[in-house]
């Protein structure tokens, strides 16, 4: 990341919950059960079918189980804010980009409430894109989309990333003072 006071980088890991663990278990369980089932179905073509089925099964747990290993990278580049979620170090998908000076509200999301109880009312979807609910550092940004309506995302940060976010939009960016980061 260069000094360019124009864009900033931060990212996160998804905290591994209970639910993140279910879900591996289910992924692995539902991939190799066929597994078993199938080899004990064909015993008779073990040594043709059993590998090939094998190879496919390990590739589709494969495949489900690195949407379980999630990275969230929030970046401002030139007044425009994006989230984009990292799928096992490898698959980038970009989740929301808006700009900052239309953003009408970018709040501490534990007091959210004093600050914007009104705006919240009307906002039809909310996006949890942070590491974890319960993150001290969490903030909240309603913003208008075209396709989704008023919008909430709820993200981490850090306090020169909402110090950046004020500068571009000082009426309706609040920073606090607290940061652990």
């Amino acid at each position: 990341m260069d000094n360019n006071p124009n864009t900033m980088e931060f990212s996160v890991k998804k905290k591994t919950d209970l639910k993140i663990i279910l879900m591996r278990i289910g992924i692995i369980a539902a991939c190799y059960l066929p597994f078993l089932i199938i080899t004990f179905v064909f015993i008779q073509l073990f040594i043709v079918i059993v590998p090939v089925f094998f190879l496919i099964f390990t590739y589709a747990a494969w495949f489900f189980m690195r949407f379980t290993h999630i990275e969230y990278e929030y970046s401002i580049i030139s007044g425009d804010f994006s989230v984009s979620a990292v799928y096992n170090n490898r698959q980038r998908k970009n989740l929301i980009t808006t700009s900052i000076k239309d953003m009408t509200a970018v709040v501490p999301y534990a007091n959210s409430e004093d600050y914007i109880s009104n705006s919240m009312r009307s906002v039809q979807k909310i996006f949890y894109y942070c590491s974890d609910p319960e993150n001290e550092d969490l903030y909240i940004g309603i913003f208008q989309d075209p396709k989704q309506g008023r919008c909430a995302v709820i993200f981490n940060t850090s306090k020169k990333f909402v110090r950046i976010m004020k500068f571009y939009n000082s009426q309706n960016v609040i920073v606090k003072d607290n940061f652990l980061i």
